[in-house]
């Protein structure tokens, strides 16, 4: 059975119910999903589409302007991992790693990139480079 605060479950809810016609009924399972899963660009483009179907415009901006927010982050934290592995002595880029891994509400991949360069520091070779 799926959990309420599915994050998969809120978001197809909420699609279902915008390919429906019904924009009203949308916004309360992608509100949730927001509320659950704050950094997630899909359920946040989506919230905005509901928000313009419903008529509220200043929300659906909000929401637009936000889910823009986290796709130029992620965006960033991909070309981030780019320079990482082509520079593997670099122990700031994975500091840096580690920040916006922490901003995306990543913690697990915070900690991987804080001992990345930690690694690099101590003059090993991490273990996200090794061949």
């Amino acid at each position: 059975e799926t959990s309420p605060d599915d994050l998969g479950a809120l978001r197809l809810e909420g699609s279902i119910d915008l390919e429906d016609g019904n924009p009203q009924g949308a916004v309360r399972p992608l509100e949730r999903g927001v509320a659950k899963h704050p950094r997630d660009y899909l359920v946040r483009l989506k919230l905005a589409q509901a928000y313009a179907g419903a008529g509220r415009e200043a929300d659906a901006d909000a929401a637009r302007a936000e889910a823009e927010r986290i796709r130029a982050l992620r965006r960033t934290f991909a070309d981030l991992h780019q320079e990482a592995w082509a520079r593997p002595g670099d122990a700031d880029v994975r500091r840096r790693l580690a920040t916006m891994a922490a901003d995306l509400d990543r913690p697990d991949l915070e900690q991987v990139w804080l001992e990345a360069a930690a690694a690099v520091e101590a003059g090993r070779k991490p273990a996200a480079n090794r061949q």
